[in-house]
């Protein structure tokens, strides 16, 4: 046998060895307390909507007034749409009674945009956030010391990973929608949208990677 042959079969058996390692390896590492607790970390970060939420966030709101409003961006710029009287912001909104604070915010935990009753402090971890102040969004701001009548929640299913091997349909909350003294009426979805040629966003759909609509007229969302 000659040299090119004998490298030749050398070759096969070092590539076929190689394979067999490495699938040796896989399901070693598979069964692994690291893999083990990476799948337990990825199921704990799932997050889903309860009703004892729901409850709790009606609990802390209905019949209260607003005592604060903080809004948070992350970059820059926020879309502000004065005439049609909606704000697009990517960080998150605060909003305070005596009672309680509701949070809209990009979660650090399950890398997607949330409800909850968290401050957004304990919901966004990386820092890099600014605050907007009541010069960029003064509709906002004037809600301070207004009285919520109600609050409407819209609930859609996701399908999302649980682990490296299985996936599950999650109920959220993709929109709220408050109701003040006055009949004047607050709209907070988690959305998509396009950009159409002057650079304005268009075609909103409910998403939770996305973005944030800040509305003071309801607007119909996909």
């Amino acid at each position: 046998m000659g040299n090119d042959q004998y490298i030749f079969y050398l070759a096969i058996i070092i590539f076929v060895g190689l394979i067999l390692k490495l699938r040796y390896d896989e399901r070693n590492y598979i069964k692994s307390p690291k893999f083990n607790s990476i799948k337990s970390s990825r199921n704990q970060n799932v997050h889903q909507f309860s009703q004892e939420e729901v409850n709790q966030i009606k609990n802390n709101f209905i019949l209260e007034r607003i005592t604060s409003i903080r809004v948070f961006q992350i970059n820059e710029p926020f879309y502000d749409i004065q005439s049609e009287n909606q704000y697009l912001i990517d960080g998150g909104l605060e909003i305070f009674t005596n009672k309680g604070v509701l949070t809209i915010a990009f979660s650090s935990e399950s890398e997607q945009y949330i409800f909850t009753s968290r401050k957004f402090c304990e919901t966004y971890f990386n820092e890099n956030e600014f605050e907007l102040n009541q010069d960029e969004i003064p509709q906002i701001f004037n809600l301070i010391g207004k009285q919520i009548i109600d609050i409407h929640f819209k609930i859609k299913e996701f399908n999302e990973s649980v682990d490296f091997e299985t996936s599950q349909n999650v109920s959220k909350i993709v929109e709220i929608l408050i109701s003040f003294e006055d009949a004047n009426q607050l709209q907070l979805a988690l959305i998509d949208y396009d950009l159409n040629q002057n650079k304005k966003p268009i075609n909103y759909r409910y998403s939770i990677e996305n973005g944030i609509l800040i509305t003071f007229n309801k607007i119909e969302i996909k």
